[in-house]
Formats: structure tokens, sequence, C-alpha cells
């Protein structure tokens, strides 16, 4: 059977390389493909058309092809085979490259001793905040796998 691209992959099992690291650092490091990775996953799950997109960020049709097609092999955007149409076609943000992306950056996190809490997506907090609560943060739960490489 098939991997069907919109399924995420478990990240406990599928730990990040370091080529795959590198790949989507590359990827979002372009200002403009940036704007469309983050239109693409601001859309969500019934992600974006090339058209809206284009349209929307003022993008000619040749440069977005290109910066999806490097989005693509980073594996951050997939087009959605099940609403593809001949005009334009749907991209969806790979969600699960995004979490094991921000799962590497958390253990790095730990394993450098910062603090982190249970709400590892939360704004951090400043020094200020955090005067007088006195609770230590709490170890994180089924930490991410190690980054081959």
């Amino acid at each position: 059977m098939a991997d069907d691209p919109l399924r995420p992959a478990d990240p406990q099992t599928a730990p990040l390389e370091r080529a795959a690291l590198l790949k989507i650092f590359s990827a979002l490091s372009q200002p403009s493909r940036l704007a469309v990775f983050r239109a693409i996953v601001a859309a969500g799950p019934a992600g974006a058309t090339v058209q809206a997109l284009g349209e929307t960020l003022h993008i000619t049709g040749s440069a977005l092809t290109l910066h999806l097609r490097v989005l693509e092999a980073a594996g951050l955007a997939a087009v959605d085979v099940r609403r593809r149409t001949q005009q334009s076609p749907t991209l969806v943000a790979r969600v699960d490259a995004c979490t094991r992306t921000a799962h590497w950056f958390l253990d790095q996190c730990r394993v450098a001793g910062w603090p982190l809490s249970d709400a590892a997506e939360a704004p951090a907090e400043t020094e200020a905040d955090t005067r007088g609560k006195g609770a230590a943060p709490q170890p994180q739960p089924n930490p991410p796998p190690p980054i081959a490489g």
C-alpha cells in the first residue's frame, strides 16, 4: 500500500535525519518561500489552491511553482490528490514534518538544559513573569526520538 503524503508519520518512530533538517531549514530560509509555507499552514487542513496562494501573496506562477517544489522536496507541503484540479492543485502543509522539527528543537533545548514547561508551545515567559512562582518545570513525557545521522 502506498504511503499517503497527507497522513502524519508517528514522530516516535520516524526520527529526523540531519539531511532532512537541512532541507527543512534551507527551504524556510527564503523569505517568499517562508510566506508561501505560512499561508499553506494558515489555510489549515482544507489547504490552499495554487491560484489562491499566487493571488494572495502576489507571486508569479513560475516563482510559486519553484517555491512549492522546494517545499515539497523538504517534506513541508504536498499536493492533496483528492482535491487536485487541472486548473489549480490544492496544497496542504505536512504537519508531520512540522511536528518532528518542533520536537527536534525542543529536544535540543532539553539537552542543553533549558527548562521547558508542559506547554512548550506557549510564548516564553520573561524572568519577571516567572519570579515567585517557585514550581520547578515538569519533565516532558515521551521525549522525541534521537536525530539519526
